[in-house]
């Protein structure tokens, strides 16, 4: 058994659920192993008992600062099912088939598991060069607020290139979309059903205003047979019964900004779309939409020589990521060159029985091993 295997499997064993668990345990495994390869381990906690791990090892040659970011956090292991529909202990790394299954497999303990074994053997063999920064974060699953966000406002990272290990079955993705959310607070005017004359119900608005966004957003699609980017609603709030026409209704919904694009015009966009919209409708019935929590992560597009050769030894097309990462407040608050790059599919991600196919970990693990030795 290799050691990203067994490195992984203790890492699934520890629950590290967002909202459920806190990452203290999962960050102390970490901790313990890293100062058993002699890293300088720091810790800042944003919020109690939710670890961030800046650790950080020199070798004896000089050379480049390689950052490595992960999340420790995970989803929940249900997702509102009434039935549990894990076939195998979420908490327990189960192998069959040549895959391991298990709650963070792919997303994104894998991607820790694989690059820490690689890190590791270099510092045995004592064959890296530079600096290695190993930044372990809370907090990923839910926009970072408490994680690599006041990492990066705080300046604790300094580096050539950032290595964001979320699953993009081992190809280098020098660009990322980036993830906008929003929420829209629709006013129209209730009242009881039996007399439905000059009520305006928000939710009709605010389907009428959603059609409005998806025309939008399609026209910042390279190609008209494109997936993305599209408007996901995500939750719509109030209302009382089937007999009321409800007075107000929230909406929250987001949208992906494509590496091409700029966060800032997305929102101004936005905000012009809703001051049309509001135009339209009757006195009293009103749309307002802002930015959600953190707003999102900001798309990128970056290109380094040293990521060009990570490109080269994955022996794989380059790719996009079409996701959000932390690799978005790296490179956009701290201007470090980065990449979205991990084992794993983000085809497993988010759903039950999770699972890491070992070919893929092993892979990444090769390729890490090697960008390290021969950057």
């Amino acid at each position: 058994m290799s050691l990203a295997i067994d490195i992984l499997k203790d890492l699934i064993s520890i629950p590290s659920q967002i909202d459920i668990n806190k990452e203290k345990n999962i960050a102390d495994y970490l901790i313990n192993l890293l100062y058993k390869y002699n890293f300088d381990v720091k810790t800042y906690e944003y919020s109690k008992d939710r670890p961030n791990i800046v650790a950080t090892y020199k070798f004896d040659v000089e050379g480049p600062t390689i950052i490595f970011n992960g999340h420790m956090d995970t989803m929940p292991s249900e997702n509102g099912e009434k039935v549990n529909v894990w076939k195998t202990n979420p908490f327990e790394a189960t192998i069959n088939d040549g895959k391991i299954y298990g709650l963070g497999a792919c997303d994104m303990k894998g991607g820790i598991a694989g690059a820490l074994s690689a890190i590791f053997k270099v510092i045995e063999e004592n064959s890296g060069k530079g600096t290695i920064i190993i930044n372990l974060v809370c907090d990923e699953e839910n926009t970072s607020l408490y994680g690599t966000i006041p990492i990066c406002e705080n300046k604790l990272l300094n580096g050539d290139i950032a290595i964001v290990m979320e699953p993009t079955e081992c190809r280098v993705c020098k660009k990322q979309m980036g993830n906008m959310f929003f929420k829209s607070h629709i006013v129209g005017i209730g009242g009881h059903t039996g007399l439905p004359e000059g009520k305006i119900n928000p939710f009709e608005i605010a389907q009428n205003y959603i059609e409005k966004l998806k025309e939008w957003i399609i026209l910042k699609r390279e190609n008209k047979n494109d997936s993305q980017p599209f408007i996901n609603i995500g939750r719509y709030e109030n209302g009382t019964s089937s007999g009321t026409i409800p007075t107000e209704c929230t909406l929250y919904w987001g949208t992906r900004v494509m590496p091409k694009d700029n966060f800032a015009d997305y929102v101004k966009e936005i905000k012009d779309i809703t001051e049309r919209f509001n135009k339209n409708l009757k006195n009293g019935c009103k749309i307002t939409t802002d930015l959600f929590e953190s707003g999102g992560i900001d798309s990128f597009w970056c290109e380094s020589n040293l990521l060009n050769n990570l490109l080269e030894f994955s022996k794989e097309d380059e790719s996009i990521f079409c996701a959000s990462s932390d690799a978005g407040f790296i490179y956009n608050i701290l201007k470090i060159k980065s990449c979205v790059f991990g084992p794993g599919s983000l085809k497993q991600a988010h759903l039950p029985n999770e699972f890491i196919e070992i070919e893929q970990l092993e892979k990444y693990e090769k390729v890490i091993y090697k960008f390290l030795k021969q950057k």
